[in-house]
C-alpha cells in the first residue's frame, strides 16, 4: 500500500473514533457463561418512578454480555394487603425453582423487606443489591449476609432553604404525604428537617384525608403559603393515585408554589427542589450490582446513605411565580430553559468541523495518490498479464493428459491470453550438448515450428546449471528444475528488453515452476496407469479364481468386528444380497443372523481368543426368505495402512453338512429312545411282575380278611368284657371295630392303587404300531366313553354341556386308545374341579375345514394352571396330586396315544380360570395333520400383518401366522384355528381402540393369551398388571419380538 493512501486511512479511522466514542461494555469473566440477574419492583410496571428506576438499571446492564434479566413486579401500591407476601412467595416459589440468580436487585422497601423474609428459601446464597429505600432502621439488616445497596435519602432540609429564600414572605408550609409505608418514612424524613427552624414559619402535614378535602384545604391556602408534595399515591378512602394524578389534581387548585423531591414531578407543575431521580438510583445499584457480578464480595461494598445534592428548578414555573434564575443556588439545573443554536447543536457543529478538516487533508493525499497510481497501474497491468497466464496455466495442467498436450496449451496461453509475443519449450538436444531442442512454440501469427526461438545461456540437461536469462531483444527464459538440475527451458517474448516487470518475473518463475511440477506429475501419472492397469489384471485373475472357490472371504476392523470393510461378490451367488449392502449397511449382517443364533455370535465376537481359535457357525437368512448354514472363520493380520489391525475371514456354506448332521441326529435320538423306552419296558415289566405277585396274594386274601371279621365282630360284641382283656391297654371293642374297617379299606385301596400304577406304567411303556386302525367316528367314540363316566361327570359337575358337530369326517385310529385319552381329560377335569355347584365341563366336537381334520375339545372351569405347570403336565411322573395320589402318567400317557393317531394334543390354561384341552386329529382323507402353533394377528386397516408374515415366511421354524382386521371375529376363528396360542392386536392399526378390545378379549376369552404390538418400541411379559391389561407387549425388531416373545410361549402347549 502507498505511503500516502496509508496516512489517509488513518486520519479517517481517528476522525471518526472523535466523532462517534464508543461506549463501555462490561464482560464476564467467561463470556460463554449465562449470568441471571433478577429486578424485583415493588410497584407496577408503569408507576413512573418504577419506569425511571428500571431505566436506570437497564441503562447500566443492557451492554453486558451474556447476561439474562429477569424483572418482577410486586404492584403493592396498588394491592397493599397482609397475604401479599405470602401469595408472591408461594408465586416465584413455582416459577423459579429451576433457575439460580447470581444477583438480585431490589427496588423500594417492599422488595427489600419482601427479599429479607424469603431469601433465603426463595434464592439461597443470592446478592441482594437495594435501591430506592426510604424507612431503613438501623437494624434492618442485622442477621442479613450479602446485602447491601443505595438508601433513598431526600434532602428536604436544603428544599426548604431554598425554598424560603426565594419566597421570603411565607409564614405557613404544608407537606402533603400518604399513610403508606414509604410515606411515612418519607414524612419522618421531613419532620426531621423542620426540627430546630424558626417558629415564623408554620408546618403542617395533610396525610391522613381524604382526596377532596386536601385539595380543598389547598385551595384555600393563602399567599404568604408553600406546598411540598411528597408521595402521595393511597387516600385515607384508599383510592389510589399515581404520582402523575397527585400533581396534576393538585396543580389545577393550588395558586401556591409546589416543590417536591422527585424527578417524576419536574415539568408538570412543581418549582423544583433537590431533587431524586429514579434513573439515577436505578444506574447506582446496577453499578454496584456489576461489581459483585465482577467478583467483589458483597461485605467490602458498603451501603451508600448519602441525600442528594442535586438542585433542579424547572424555568416555566420560575417565570410563573416571578422568581429571577440567577437568584438560584449555584450549581443549579434548570429545566425547560430556552437554549441557543450552539447549545443546542455543539456536537453536531464540532462534528462537522472535524469533517471539513478530514476532507481537506484527504483532497491533498488523494492528489498525491494519483500520481502514485498511474505508475503503479503501468506495473500493474504487467503483473496481471503474467497472473492471467499463471492462473489460466494452472487449469491447463489440472486437465492435460499428455505432456506434448501441455506444452503447446502453455505456450499458446501465454501469447493469446497472457498478451506476449512468442512462448516455447525446449528439452535438451542430444545432437548438440549444452542447447535445447524447442518442443512446442506459439507465436502472434500462429507459428509453431520454433525456428525464431532464441537459444539460453547455460547447459541444459544432468547437472545442467541454466539459470534465468534476459535477452537484449526482450526475451526471458526460464528454466525448468527438478531438484535444481534443469531438464528444459521455457522461453517468452515481450516487447523490449525492458518490457518486464520485477514481480512480473517472479510470477513467470512461478509459471516454470508449476509447469515443470505438471511435467513431472504427468509422467509419474503415465508410470502410475501402466503399474495400476498391471495391478488390475492381477486382481481380475485373483477374483477369478476366488469366485471360483466355494468361499466368500471379507475383511473387518478389530474394533467392530460385525461390520465388513470388504467381501467378495461370491456372497450375491450364494444369499443374494449384494456384496455393497454388507460393507455400506451397518448392522446388515447381524440383522439376518437367526434369532436363536444371535446371542452366541455376539459372545464369540467379543471373545477375540475364542473367536480366531474356533470358528462360528450359525444360520443366515438369505434374500429368498430360507437360511443358509455358514462357518465363519477368522484370522487377525496387520493392516496394509499400518493402522489398526484388520480381521481377515471367510464364510463357507456348510447348509448341506448341517442338514446331514441333524438328520443323523434326529435318528440317533429316536434311537436312543426307543433304546430307553425297550430298556423301560423291561424294567417295567419286572417290576410289575415283583409288585403284582404279592398285590394278587393281597387281593385274593382280602376278601377272606372281609369275611373273617364279619363272622368275629359279633362274636366279640357277644362275649362282653372279658373278650376286651386281651385287647392291649387303653383299647377298647368299639375302637377295634372302627380300626378294622379303616385297615381292610386302606388295604382294598392301596391294592387298587398298585394295580393303577401298573397299569398305566405298562400303557406308558407299550408301544403298538401294529395295532388294529379303522375308521372312527369321533362322535361315536366320545358317546362311548361318556356312558363309562357319566356317573361320575354328574357326580362332580353342576352344569355338563356336550357340543358334537354334526357328521364329522371320519378319522384313522384305534376307539380303544381314544377312549382312554378323552377318559384321562375327564378325570384331569374332575380333579380341577372343587365344588360342583361352580362345576361346569364341556366337551365339543369340530370338524376343521382348513387342516381337513377333527378339533376334540374338554374344557373344565376349574383352578387352572400356572404358566409353569402348564408347561410340565406332560412330562412323565409329573403332578401337583402327588398327596392326593396322582402318578404324573395320565397326560404323559395320553400325548403317546395322540401322536401315534397322528394328531396333535394342546392345552390352553390360565391359573383361576380353568383349562381347555383340544385333540386335533387328521382326517382318514389326508395323509398326515400340519397343524403348527399359530398366532392371530388382529391388524385393523394397517398393514403390519403382511409384514409379520413374510417374516413369518422366512423363517425355518414351522408357524402359521392367522390374520384378521376386525377383533370382534376372534371368538369365530378360534373355532377353526384351535392350535391359536396367542392374539395380537395391532397398536397402529387398532389405535385409541387397542386398550378397549384388549380388556373385552381378556374378560370374553379368558384362556387367551392376548398381547399388543406397539411400534415406540418396548417388549415384555405383563407391562399393565390386572385382568384387563394385556399379557405382553411386542416392539421392533418384529421378527425378534414374534420369535422369542409369542411364538416360543405359544409352543410351549401345543405338542
Amino acid at each position: 500500500m502507498p505511503p500516502m493512501e496509508k496516512v489517509c486511512r488513518l486520519a479517517l479511522v481517528c476522525v471518526l473514533m472523535l466523532a462517534f466514542p464508543a461506549r463501555g461494555v462490561w464482560a464476564s469473566p467467561d463470556d460463554s457463561a449465562k449470568t441471571n440477574v433478577l429486578v424485583l419492583h415493588s410497584y407496577y410496571s408503569s408507576f413512573v418512578w418504577t419506569e425511571g428506576l428500571d431505566a436506570g438499571i437497564h441503562e447500566v446492564l443492557n451492554d453486558v454480555k451474556h447476561l439474562e434479566i429477569y424483572t418482577e413486579y410486586m404492584d403493592s401500591k396498588r394491592f397493599e394487603s397482609p397475604q401479599l407476601f405470602s401469595d408472591l412467595f408461594r408465586l416465584y416459589q413455582n416459577k423459579y425453582r429451576r433457575t439460580n440468580f447470581s444477583v438480585i436487585i431490589a427496588c423500594d422497601d417492599k422488595a427489600l423487606r419482601f427479599l429479607l423474609n424469603y431469601r433465603q428459601e426463595l434464592f439461597p446464597g443470592a446478592p441482594v443489591v437495594f435501591c430506592g429505600v426510604n424507612n431503613f432502621p438501623s437494624g434492618l439488616l442485622e442477621g442479613q449476609r450479602g446485602v447491601t445497596g443505595k438508601l433513598e435519602r431526600l434532602n428536604l432540609s436544603k428544599t426548604l432553604d431554598v425554598a424560603l429564600t426565594l419566597h421570603p414572605q411565607t409564614r405557613r408550609v404544608v407537606f402533603i404525604v400518604d399513610t403508606t409505608t414509604t410515606g411515612q418514612g418519607t414524612a419522618q424524613v421531613a419532620r426531621e428537617a423542620i426540627q430546630g427552624r424558626p417558629g415564623r414559619v408554620a408546618f403542617e402535614f395533610l396525610d391522613d384525608l381524604p382526596m377532596p378535602e386536601i385539595l380543598r384545604r389547598v385551595a384555600a391556602l393563602p399567599d404568604d403559603s408553600l406546598v411540598v408534595l411528597l408521595n402521595f399515591n393511597r387516600d385515607r378512602d384508599g383510592k389510589v393515585f399515581s404520582h402523575l394524578e397527585s400533581i396534576a389534581l393538585l396543580r389545577e387548585v393550588c395558586r401556591a408554589p409546589i416543590y417536591g423531591a422527585w424527578d417524576f414531578h419536574l415539568g408538570r407543575g412543581i418549582v423544583g427542589g433537590a431533587i431524586v431521580t429514579g434513573r439515577e438510583e436505578g444506574a447506582a445499584a446496577a453499578r454496584m450490582a456489576l461489581e459483585v457480578l465482577g467478583g467483589v464480595e458483597v461485605a467490602q461494598i458498603p451501603v451508600v446513605d448519602q441525600p442528594t445534592q442535586s438542585l433542579v428548578f424547572d424555568y416555566q414555573q420560575l417565570v410563573r411565580f416571578g422568581i429571577d434564575p440567577a437568584r438560584l443556588p449555584a450549581g443549579s439545573r434548570l429545566l425547560n430553559a430556552p437554549q441557543d443554536f450552539y447549545a443546542l447543536n455543539k456536537r453536531l457543529i464540532w462534528s462537522m468541523v472535524a469533517i471539513l478538516v478530514f476532507l481537506a487533508l484527504v483532497t491533498l493525499v488523494l492528489a498525491g495518490a494519483v500520481l502514485q497510481r498511474q505508475r503503479a497501474q503501468r506495473a500493474l497491468r504487467k503483473v496481471n498479464r503474467a497472473l492471467l497466464s499463471l492462473s489460466s496455466c494452472n487449469r491447463a495442467m489440472l486437465e492435460a493428459r499428455a505432456e506434448p498436450e501441455l506444452l503447446r496449451e502453455i505456450c499458446r496461453i501465454v501469447v493469446e491470453e497472457g498478451g506476449y509475443d512468442q512462448a516455447w519449450v525446449g528439452f535438451p538436444d542430444p545432437a548438440r550438448p549444452g542447447r535445447s531442442r524447442v518442443v512446442a512454440h506459439w507465436d502472434r501469427q500462429g507459428d509453431q515450428s520454433g525456428a525464431n526461438a532464441p537459444q539460453p545461456e547455460g547447459a541444459l540437461g544432468p547437472g545442467g546449471t541454466l539459470s534465468r536469462c534476459q535477452a537484449e531483444a526482450g526475451h526471458l527464459c526460464l528454466p525448468l528444475r527438478v531438484q535444481n538440475a534443469a531438464f528444459g527451458v521455457l522461453g517468452i517474448k515481450a516487447r523490449g528488453a525492458a518490457d518486464f516487470a520485477r514481480d512480473e518475473v517472479e510470477l513467470l518463475e512461478k509459471l516454470a515452476d508449476n509447469l515443470s511440477y505438471g511435467i513431472m506429475t504427468l509422467n509419474l501419472a503415465e508410470e502410475r496407469n501402466q503399474a495400476q492397469e498391471a495391478l488390475q489384471q492381477s486382481n481380475a485373475r485373483l477374483s477369478l479364481i476366488l469366485e471360483s472357490l466355494p468361499i466368500i472371504p471379507f475383511t473387518c476392523a478389530m474394533g467392530s468386528p460385525e461390520r465388513m470393510t470388504y467381501v467378495g461378490g461370491a456372497i450375491e451367488r450364494i444369499t443374494g444380497y449384494p456384496a455393497e449392502s454388507f460393507i455400506r449397511q451397518p448392522g446388515f449382517w447381524l440383522e439376518r443372523i437367526h434369532a436363536e443364533d444371535r446371542d452366541q455370535v455376539l459372545a464369540q465376537l467379543g471373545n477375540f481368543e475364542e473367536l480366531f481359535r474356533q470358528p462360528l457357525t450359525y444360520r443366515f437368512r438369505k434374500a429368498d426368505g430360507s437360511y443358509a448354514w455358514f462357518e465363519d472363520i477368522r484370522r487377525a493380520a496387520e493392516s496394509l495402512d499400518q493402522h489398526a489391525p484388520l480381521v481377515f475371514g471367510a464364510l463357507h456354506d456348510v447348509t448341506r453338512r448341517e442338514t446331514l448332521r441333524q438328520e443323523a441326529q434326529s435318528r440317533l435320538d429316536r434311537l436312543v429312545q426307543a433304546e430307553k423306552m425297550t430298556s423301560l419296558g423291561e424294567i417295567v415289566a419286572g417290576v410289575a411282575h415283583e409288585i403284582n405277585n404279592p398285590n394278587a396274594f393281597i387281593s385274593y386274601n382280602l376278601p377272606l380278611l372281609q369275611e373273617n371279621w364279619r363272622v368275629m365282630r359279633p362274636l366279640l360284641a357277644s362275649a362282653g368284657p372279658e373278650a376286651a382283656s386281651g385287647l392291649p391297654q387303653g383299647l377298647s371293642l368299639e375302637e377295634l371295630n372302627d380300626e378294622m374297617d379303616e385297615i381292610i379299606t386302606a388295604i382294598r385301596d392301596g391294592s387298587l392303587r398298585i394295580n393303577a400304577v401298573v397299569s398305566q406304567l405298562r400303557d406308558y411303556v407299550r408301544y403298538e404300531p401294529s395295532s388294529p386302525q379303522t375308521r372312527l367316528d369321533v362322535n361315536q367314540v366320545v358317546q362311548r366313553s361318556l356312558a363309562f363316566l357319566g356317573a361320575q361327570i354328574r357326580k362332580s359337575f353342576g352344569v355338563f354341556n356336550l357340543d358334537l358337530s354334526p357328521d364329522p369326517p371320519p378319522v384313522w385310529g384305534n376307539s380303544t386308545k381314544l377312549m382312554q385319552v378323552i377318559t384321562n381329560l375327564v378325570v384331569n377335569a374332575i380333579h380341577a374341579t372343587q365344588d360342583r355347584d361352580s362345576g361346569r365341563l364341556v366337551i365339543s366336537t369340530r370338524a376343521l375345514a382348513q387342516g381337513q381334520a377333527v378339533s376334540l375339545q374338554v374344557r373344565d372351569h376349574g383352578r387352572g394352571m400356572t404358566p409353569e405347570v402348564q408347561e410340565r403336565i406332560f412330562e412323565p411322573f409329573f403332578t401337583t396330586r402327588r398327596d392326593a395320589g396322582g402318578t404324573g402318567l395320565g397326560l404323559a400317557v395320553s400325548l403317546r396315544l395322540v401322536e401315534e393317531l397322528g394328531g396333535v394334543l394342546y392345552c390352553a390354561s390360565r391359573a383361576g380360570q380353568g383349562a381347555c384341552f383340544s385333540l386335533i386329529l387328521p382326517a382318514a382323507s389326508v395323509g398326515g395333520l400340519d397343524f403348527p402353533p399359530a398366532v392371530l394377528w388382529v391388524a385393523g386397516p394397517s398393514q403390519r400383518s403382511e409384514r409379520a408374515a413374510a417374516i413369518l415366511r422366512a423363517s425355518p421354524n414351522r408357524k402359521q401366522l392367522v390374520t384378521a382386521a376386525d377383533p370382534s371375529s376372534v371368538e369365530a376363528l378360534l373355532a377353526e384355528w384351535p392350535n391359536l396360542g396367542a392374539v395380537v392386536l395391532d397398536g397402529q392399526g387398532l389405535g385409541a381402540e387397542l386398550a378397549t378390545w384388549c380388556q373385552r378379549l381378556r374378560l370374553a376369552l379368558p384362556l387367551l393369551r392376548v398381547g399388543w404390538y406397539d411400534p415406540r418400541g418396548g417388549s415384555g411379559a405383563n407391562p399393565v398388571p390386572g385382568p384387563s391389561g394385556p399379557d405382553f407387549r411386542l416392539g421392533p425388531p418384529l421378527e425378534t419380538a414374534l420369535e422369542h416373545e409369542v411364538f416360543r410361549r405359544a409352543a410351549r402347549s401345543l405338542l
